[in-house]
């Protein structure tokens, strides 16, 4: 199964060729003064390209060049996924692209219910999950639960092996033992990481986030994903038109903390009434609510 694109031109321009060029991953950038070799040169006329070199769980970027006597001019890339499943519910994106893009809700049914996590994990999921967001952010089929279903304090959440979904300690808070964090859960033939939301890109989880890096937020999942859902004048277009939270608490519906720590003792989390203001303290043995995040296993 290719991925295709299709680019009709609106009249006819008689052009040389069309060039196709292809990178990863879905938000790479091209210098288009020295582009390098195409991926396929196609004749002026043509009005579509089949990619068949894709591989499974993949997200490209795309840039197509109308070249006419010796030069070219490039459109606005876009970014499409190979993905064969993608997990339950929608197949198809909303919103956004196959960098960052939101497919709709799945219902607790298709996925879990916070009884059922209770059960087949740790008993923290004391909120009942209205419905799951589900969401592809750089390669990761995501599932983020639309409320604050966990309630517990983040040294039991580190301490349980569910704040930073990978396999490895990552950096272990003043407060936490030092614990795998790759905990998974498996329902009707797909298994899911359990964990936090992440603040910042993945590969922050070994070391802490210091206050001062904010432009480290426009690469990371939240912003991207779950904070792009609200009626919010945000960094990014809104895929949805969900209210804010009210209160401005870390025990309050839509508070999430984050898999990223700004100190030895100080966690991130978000503000529900402000979903771009994230902010640090340390309630490591506190009891908190936080938005829970099931990461889907690719094969």
């Amino acid at each position: 199964m290719p991925i295709t694109l299709n680019f009709a031109q609106r009249k006819p321009q008689a052009l040389d060729n069309i060039e196709i060029y292809r990178k990863t991953p879905g938000n790479a950038t091209i210098d288009v003064n020295a582009p390098g070799t195409p991926l396929a040169t196609l004749p002026g006329d043509a009005t579509s390209y089949e990619d068949n070199a894709v591989e499974n769980n993949t997200t490209y970027r795309y840039w197509i060049a109308a070249v006419k006597d010796g030069e070219r001019v490039f459109n606005t890339p876009t970014a499409q996924g190979f993905f064969l499943d993608t997990g339950p519910g929608p197949q198809k994106l909303l919103y956004g692209d196959w960098h960052a893009g939101y497919f709709g809700t799945v219902t607790p049914a298709e996925l879990f219910t916070n009884t059922e996590l209770n059960g087949l994990v740790v008993n923290m999921f004391s909120s009942a999950v209205g419905a799951w967001h589900k969401f592809i952010y750089k390669n990761r089929i995501l599932f983020m639960s639309d409320n604050s279903i966990i309630n517990a304090s983040p040294q039991f959440i580190y301490n349980q092996g569910m704040m930073y979904g990978q396999d490895g300690n990552g950096y272990v808070p003043g407060w936490a033992t030092a614990r795998n964090q790759r905990r998974t859960v498996t329902k009707n033939g797909y298994e899911y990481v359990v964990r936090l939301p992440y603040l910042f890109d993945y590969k922050f989880w070994t070391s802490y986030v210091g206050s001062g890096n904010t432009e480290l937020y426009l690469d990371g999942e939240w912003f991207n994903t779950f904070a792009r859902l609200y009626n919010y004048s945000g960094q990014f277009p809104r895929f949805d038109d969900l209210p804010v939270g009210s209160i401005d608490s870390v025990t309050a519906q839509q508070s999430a903390f984050f898999a990223a720590m700004n100190n030895s003792s100080s966690q991130w989390y978000n503000r529900p009434p402000y979903p771009e203001s994230p902010s640090w303290s340390n309630y490591g043995t506190t009891t908190i609510r936080s938005i829970a995040v099931l990461e889907l296993v690719l094969p």
